[in-house]
């Protein structure tokens, strides 16, 4: 269990400092392009081989988050930004496309990549394809269960990664589209705008069930899940937060490192006062503490009241006075002591108001406070306590300090010795001159620890100190000297230390040839009608006399034998011998035990499959499949990939970044903006479990800007549900080309 590690978030350069001083094992930060935290500060290649040492100094990994979809037109430009990072001697490359993977692959021998959790990687199918391609890590996706994460770990040699803290995307890993549909912001793309926090109203039938954040999650917070974890085999524990405050970064990397030691040591750990400080730092309500991992936690994953950082309850606000040409607010607290620079939010039914504490006066009655503020809020407000501002100031200025030992040896007539030891490492510096025999008092040792002991703002402290010292004079400008050369002497050798393991990148190819692939084969001119069964029964006659070169694609709602071999036989009544199945976008190790049963229940000059996930390109060894639209295909080296995997046809990514690339069948309709692993039906009429079903196949919600969609079911084991919009036409089609109006 030694390569456990917490793994933080670093969004700008004060987080990368808090995060390594507060005990992380390694840290994920993005550069200024490619990373799916755009909005974060982030760094740069020409100052990140400063970062990296810093962080290499205190054995600490660097993974570059490469976490996003690419054009042809942008792989240039990365791969120049990664011979940098790779020159920086960073630790791996955390990456989204299977483009940008392959493309790496060939570009740069011996690189390192870990899957992102973007990639959806959720069974040990996806996660089997993923280890064929070449990926040492995969960042599991969120809806991963229990059962799914010990398979993976039993069948695979991958490291696993699992997001234990933090911000919990409603939408299932990389298939969300929403912000980027409707406001051209995507979030594969870094840019998203996270409509989903906003709220929305719940409707059957045009009859209003339920309103609120109806698509705005709760915080992970699984500080008493990593013991399970860790029994499952998890290596490393993700905390997100890059567009998080530093003092967050600091306090998630401290607890879970803590409580990672305790684990490890058998000893027992309390997190009732670790969850009330989380709750300081940010807290949309309940923290999940199990999301998908169980099904019956899936009821806890929507918090409707907030979508925003609530804080802590401290008290009330029991009078508001005019003063001057501000407001004069009297607060009780609950025992807190209001300090200025604090973080208050005032909520008075539902309604909310935040400030900083500017001017603050505490009264001579106990835990009364006088709060001076431009706001006027309402008597008789609860008050939130959001930013504490003295405890935070205390988090980010934590440092971390390397103990060495000390060796010195003084003697007349030979130069000065200094030999210092930092855990495995070992150097020795010496001046040039020689010592000579002191006139009068000579070196002590109170003066040798003395200097040694003033490090200042290295990153070292004394810890021991043994010296041999015959009576000689040496300077004090020569002491300091010596202690300067041999610190620095020693930060280079703990660095090569910690870096001896890290495998030489070298890059390949360094011309125009770096992005030559053999020519990629356009696909056939045919176009691939969906159905499902609400509608197939009256379209395949009429499509069958409309076009010879229409084949059909069966999206069932419920995902079972008896559907698809009754579509099968109503399609062949119709001129249709071989039909294509588009298969789930998640399946979790029930959902796809039954997938396989039922593919393999009919041969390959029957049916053909879409896939939407990476799980299910395992199926191109007995099958014709042809890479789906959710695969975010928008550059020739994600075509190369799959046509390594026997996948030939594909449908391209329908997101506008992406519209330069040409070769792909292109997707029209209506594409699920959203996919859920939690169930909205739930969400709607608060029921606790699938014992109070309400699915009624007519739920829509609609936006704060009026847009309505769809709720649909996609049902195999279990229910997945997608987010459609309601304005785009009934059917959707996979085609080559625009000729598809007649058959609208």
């Amino acid at each position: 269990m030694n390569n456990l590690e917490i793994l933080s978030p670093v969004g700008d350069e004060k987080s990368f400092y808090c995060a390594i001083n507060n005990g992380a094992d390694a840290i994920y930060l993005g550069l200024k392009n490619f990373n799916a935290r755009d909005k974060a500060q982030n760094f740069n290649t020409e100052n990140l081989r400063d970062y990296v040492k810093f962080a290499h100094l205190h054995n600490v990994k660097v993974y570059v988050t490469i976490n996003t979809i690419l054009t042809d037109e942008e792989l240039p430009q990365l791969v120049e930004m990664v011979d940098c990072a790779t020159k920086s001697k960073v630790d791996a490359f955390i990456v989204q496309d299977l483009g940008v993977a392959k493309c790496l692959k060939e570009n740069f021998k011996n690189i390192v990549l870990h899957a992102s959790t973007q990639m959806g990687i959720h069974s040990v199918e996806g996660a089997k394809v993923a280890e064929k391609l070449g990926f040492t890590r995969i960042v599991l996706s969120r809806e991963t269960s229990l059962e799914d994460i010990k398979e993976i770990k039993e069948k695979t040699n991958l490291e696993i990664e699992y997001f234990v803290q933090g911000a919990l995307c409603v939408c299932f890993s990389g298939n969300c589209y929403y912000s980027s549909l409707n406001f051209n912001e995507s979030g594969n793309r870094g840019r998203c705008l996270q409509p989903c926090r906003l709220q929305h109203t719940a409707k059957v039938e045009d009859v209003e069930v339920n309103k609120g954040y109806l698509l705005s999650t709760t915080d992970l917070c699984f500080i008493n899940k990593l013991k399970q974890l860790i029994d499952l085999g998890v290596c490393s524990f993700k905390i997100e937060g890059r567009l998080r405050r530093p003092a967050y970064v600091a306090y998630m990397t401290k607890i879970y490192s803590e409580t990672k030691k305790l684990i490890l040591k058998n000893e027992k750990f309390n997190t009732s006062e670790i969850i009330e400080n989380i709750k300081k730092l940010f807290y949309r309500g309940e923290y999940n503490n199990g999301l998908y991992l169980q099904e019956s936690n899936s009821s806890k994953i929507i918090n409707q009241e907030f979508q925003n950082h609530r804080g802590v309850l401290i008290g009330s606000v029991i009078e508001v006075k005019p003063f001057k040409d501000i407001c004069q607010l009297l607060i009780i607290t609950n025992g807190y002591e209001i300090k200025q620079n604090d973080g208050l939010k005032f909520v008075y039914n539902q309604q909310e108001q935040s400030i900083g504490v500017g001017g603050v006066k505490k009264q001579v009655k106990n835990n009364h406070y006088l709060v001076y503020t431009k706001n006027k809020p309402k008597e008789q407000s609860e008050v939130y306590l959001t930013v504490d501002s003295a405890w935070e100031n205390e988090l980010e200025n934590q440092t971390k300090k390397l103990k060495f030992s000390a060796i010195f040896e003084g003697k007349v007539g030979k130069k000065p010795l200094l030999k210092l030891r930092c855990g495995k490492v070992e150097i020795s510096q010496v001046l040039f001159e020689n010592l000579e025999k002191a006139k009068n008092q000579g070196l002590t040792y109170s003066d040798l620890k003395s200097c040694l002991e003033k490090t200042g703002d290295t990153n070292f402290v004394l810890k021991d100190l043994k010296a041999n010292i015959e009576n000689v004079f040496i300077a004090r400008s020569q002491l300091n000297e010596l202690r300067r050369l041999a610190l620095k002497n020693l930060e280079e050798k703990v660095i090569e230390e910690n870096e001896k393991n890290i495998l030489k990148v070298e890059r390949k190819i360094n011309d125009d040839n770096a992005f030559n692939l053999a020519e990629i084969k356009e696909n056939d001119k045919n176009i691939f009608v969906v159905l499902n069964e609400n509608n197939f029964e009256e379209k395949l006659n009429e499509l069958n006399k409309k076009n010879n070169e229409i084949k059909i694609v069966f999206s069932p709602m419920h995902f079972c034998l008896e559907n698809v071999e009754n579509f099968i036989k109503k399609a062949k009544e119709n001129g249709f011998n071989k039909i294509y199945l588009d298969l789930p976008k998640v399946a979790r190790k029930i959902d796809f035990d039954e997938i396989k049963n039922i593919v393999s229940s009919f041969n390959s000059q029957q049916i053909g499959l879409i896939e939407n996930n990476i799980s299910g390109l395992m199926f191109a060894e007995n099958y014709e499949v042809i890479g789906g639209v959710y695969l975010n295909i928008a550059n020739q080296f994600t075509v190369s990939c799959l046509n390594d995997l026997g996948i030939k046809t594909f449908v391209k990514s329908f997101e506008k970044f992406a519209s330069n690339f040409n070769l792909g069948l292109t997707y029209s309709g209506k594409p699920a903006l959203m996919t859920f692993c939690h169930c909205p039906y739930k969400t709607t009429y608060k029921n606790k479990d699938c014992s109070e079903c309400n699915f009624n196949d007519k739920l829509t919600y609609s936006s704060q800007n009026g847009k309505e969609y769809n709720i649909r079911r996609i049902k195999t084991k279990t229910c997945t549900f997608e987010l459609v919009s309601s304005e785009n036409i009934n059917d959707y089609i996979y085609l080559q080309d625009g000729s598809y109006n007649d058959l609208r």
